[in-house]
């Protein structure tokens, strides 16, 4: 007799994702894990103003997978979006929940829900791979960042844009500003595990100006000493240390782009100084923040993207 899965749905909070809502959703009602689909998709618009919410509610209409729109008139931000969703989610056992500016590539969801087949993991994402013109030296940055990041996860799990994770009756403090990094405190917290699956590849959107790399660089880690702060939780690959150990690993064992990695290590250096002294003069926050306006576009179009799409 073939083993049944759990049940699992995707909650999709978002706000201004018109370029990329329609190709996410469409992916989404294709995955099956083992021969069963998702439940549903809820998506929670965070008071849009552009062409998002036509999008998901024409696809809605001739969708065969059940999906939940909703609409709210006041943005609240991304966290308080998420706990919508989870009020939809009450009796799915596993919840995928997915940053809507981002494509898992094929087979990449399945991956992730296969790894709730261990009773011990309570949380799984996949790998981040930021595609864009690699002419530009925000994506270059970006690539260098999220190898060394690949490698840390290796050895000390993270979740990231596709956090897939038991569903155990967990809200998030809706002034986080690093929703992936909550969900992991919070499951962790239980005493189940985090489980990182490489070859679940994201297409993620790099910024296309080294001044949105920094906006968003500043903005996550903000994000995580706050937490830190709040908590006392630390994401594995938040500490220097960490991070000298998967620089060290990268140096080793990837293609080297000696000059994006001296400016990536270079800003990261700044961000941190940047971010540390903005927490020590306001720790407290809303969770409401900026879109980065070059990582809002269609990533099927994009000129340079992780295989597997």
């Amino acid at each position: 007799m073939q083993h049944r899965p759990p049940s699992f749905a995707f909650a999709i909070p978002c706000h201004n994702e018109q370029a990329n809502i329609g190709a996410l959703l469409e992916v989404l009602s294709a995955v099956r894990d083992r021969n069963c689909y998702a439940e549903r998709i809820v998506v929670v618009s965070d008071a849009s103003t552009d062409g998002t919410d036509e999008i998901v509610a024409t696809f809605a209409a001739a969708a065969a997978l059940s999906i939940i729109h909703v609409r709210r008139d006041e943005r609240l931000g991304k966290s308080s979006a998420i706990n919508r969703c989870l009020e939809e989610l009450v009796d799915t056992k596993i919840v995928v929940m997915l940053s809507a500016d981002i494509l898992p590539t094929a087979g990449c969801v399945e991956r992730i829900l296969a790894a709730f087949d261990v009773a011990t993991v309570g949380v799984a994402g996949g790998r981040n791979v930021p595609s864009g013109d690699i002419a530009l030296w925000s994506v270059r940055v970006s690539r260098v960042l999220w190898t060394f990041h690949h490698f840390m996860a290796l050895s000390m799990p993270k979740t990231t844009e596709i956090t897939a994770f038991r569903n155990i009756g967990i809200r998030l403090d809706e002034s986080c500003l690093v929703d992936e990094a909550e969900i992991e405190r919070l499951i962790r917290a239980t005493g189940l595990t985090v489980a990182y699956i490489p070859d679940a590849i994201i297409q993620t959107p790099a910024p296309l100006t080294l001044q949105d790399y920094w906006r968003q660089r500043v903005r996550v880690t903000i994000g995580h000493a706050r937490l830190r702060q709040r908590s006392s939780f630390e994401i594995s690959t938040f500490s220097f240390r960490a991070r000298a150990a998967g620089l060290r690993r990268y140096l080793k064992e990837s293609p080297r782009d000696v000059p994006a990695l001296v400016l990536g290590v270079l800003l990261e250096l700044a961000i941190y100084v940047v971010a540390f002294l903005v927490v020590a003069f306001r720790p407290e926050g809303s969770g409401v923040w900026s879109p980065i306006a070059t990582t809002k576009r269609p990533l099927n179009e994009d000129p340079r993207k992780p295989s597997g799409m």
